[in-house]
């Protein structure tokens, strides 16, 4: 029996972008369906404080941005859909991603070969573009799941705090209940996926490459609030000499 797959794409009901997604799908004949996001920017004042309470500041060191909660509620409506729902597997995409002729390779995998009963893994398809995190990726040597002769996910170790963004990634109906229930007890910002990670909400991490995130990042929110709230540390050359060092230290974690 194949698996059932829901497709669903994050965007603002007024936005633009929709129409470049929608000829992206036509062109590979998939059928998706819209989830309209939260705008941040509209969210009572209330709303607002109640997200920015003293743990929330306390765990980020800092205020949550109104393009983060916005983010935030938006991929919890999704969760809370998909929990609602029959579909064994759904595939997540912002309305900014670009994708590959291979994403059909990965939405059959999901179909018909993966088991989605009791899957807790989190299945990253891309859009890591432009993040100096990059280079922090250990990527095992021991364990991948090929999808086709062109497309294979490869198991992270040790990396969930290098991962970001939530332009393209796929969770099983089980995980998508843990991450709503996860929020309700607490906020957490969308793509946190390290802190899910130390609660163990997810159990394995994987990645591929089958969509894309433009790195020129002038129109989103996000990421303008995120490289604001950059200390000079963050952008000084003693800690890339550093980060340099811890790259190729973490690189020996490979190996499990």
């Amino acid at each position: 029996m194949k698996n059932k797959i829901g497709i669903y794409v994050v965007s603002l009901l007024d936005s633009s972008r929709r129409i470049n997604i929608i000829n992206q799908f036509e062109k590979l004949n998939i059928n998706f369906e819209f989830v309209d996001a939260v705008n941040g920017r509209l969210l009572p004042q209330a709303i607002v404080d109640s997200v920015n309470n003293k743990d929330v500041q306390s765990r980020y060191r800092r205020k949550i941005g109104l393009g983060e909660i916005g983010c935030a509620l938006s991929h919890q409506k999704i969760y809370q859909a998909i929990a609602e729902s029959s579909v064994d597997y759904a595939i997540i995409f912002e309305d900014d991603i670009q994708l590959s002729d291979n994403i059909s390779a990965v939405i059959e995998y999901f179909k018909s070969t993966a088991v989605s009963l009791g899957d807790k893994n989190l299945y990253i398809l891309g859009g890591q573009e432009g993040l100096s995190s990059q280079d922090l990726l250990v990527r095992s040597v021991k364990e991948q799941i090929n999808v086709s002769n062109d497309v294979s996910f490869v198991k992270l170790n040790d990396s969930a705090k290098y991962i970001y963004r939530t332009c393209s990634y796929v969770v099983s109906r089980d995980l998508a209940k843990e991450l709503k229930c996860t929020y309700d007890e607490a906020f957490y910002i969308a793509d946190d996926w390290n802190y899910l990670s130390t609660l163990g909400v997810f159990k394995k991490l994987y990645l591929t490459n089958v969509a894309y995130h433009p790195e020129d990042l002038v129109g989103s929110v996000i990421e303008q609030e995120r490289q604001a709230k950059q200390s000079s540390w963050k952008r000084s050359k003693l800690r890339a000499l550093l980060r340099t060092c811890k790259s190729k230290f973490r690189q020996l974690k490979r190996f499990y």
